[in-house]
């Protein structure tokens, strides 16, 4: 697709139209609507526009014979400007604001959990959760997202100021880790498995009751409902709490 672009001349009707494509597909990817909106989930796997595209391979183009970090830097400065000033127009998308400023994937599609809440924590990102106007277990008509913030306490159930930015359950999962193994360092590895032992288990337990509120008819199988958050605070786990196997000795005689 890259080299298409490069030898095209693209007309704005033409960068929409595959624009509009890109979409297609994604939506394909996480089963959405035709009228879905793309751009966080776009955010969260660092995927560029199909404009940013376009720009990308005219970076290279120019500076071909340059080396391959110095371009790689350009083209990142050029997607980070644009995300910056999406962030800072006089009215910026909602759901875009409350993820990462970054331009990297989401630790929501890396770190280790099970599918469950994984899905659960993409749909809440995505304002899919919930998804559509749908009245709550106290009599609220609108389960809203602000509202359900304020009904099951979730500032105060992750200890974070009620008034924490974007909003206290999406400051609490910008902390996320974006790393592919836990800290080297033991301190540093000390606090985080700490601050997320106390975090994970609410999470897990705080989208489960949400989940529950939107689909109030659901019988959640033992898998859906678990709200230990095992697979990461395992994998957060320091070295020297974690069981270690017996060693087995072997003799000539267990060969003969």
């Amino acid at each position: 697709m890259e080299y298409g672009l490069s030898i095209s001349q693209l007309l704005v009707s033409h960068s929409k139209a595959i624009e509009k494509a890109q979409d297609i597909c994604l939506r394909v990817t996480f089963h959405g609507k035709a009228t879905a909106s793309t751009q966080v989930y776009k955010h969260m796997a660092a995927l560029p526009h199909m404009h940013e595209r376009i720009a990308i391979v005219s970076v290279i183009d120019w500076l071909d014979s340059s080396p391959y970090n110095q371009i790689k830097e350009v083209i990142s400065r050029l997607r980070q400007h644009n995300l910056i000033m999406t962030l800072t127009q006089p009215a910026p998308p909602v759901l875009l604001s409350a993820c990462r400023p970054h331009l990297r994937v989401d630790p929501i599609f890396l770190l280790p959990m099970d599918n469950w809440l994984r899905s659960r924590l993409c749909r809440w990102r995505m304002g899919w959760l919930p998804a559509r106007p749908s009245p709550c277990r106290c009599g609220h008509p609108h389960a809203s997202q602000n509202h359900l913030l304020s009904y099951l306490s979730i500032a105060d159930r992750l200890k974070v100021p009620l008034d924490a930015k974007p909003k206290p359950l999406d400051y609490v999962l910008n902390q996320l880790l974006a790393i592919k193994r836990p800290p080297s360092s033991a301190a540093q590895h000390n606090r985080v498995y700490f601050r997320w032992a106390s975090w994970w288990s609410q999470i897990c337990s705080i989208m489960l009751e949400i989940d529950s509120i939107y689909q109030p008819d659901e019988e959640f199988s033992l898998a859906a409902s678990d709200t230990q958050g095992m697979a990461l605070l395992e994998w957060l786990l320091p070295i020297y709490f974690k069981p270690v196997a017996p060693a087995i000795r072997s003799t000539l005689y267990d060969y003969l």
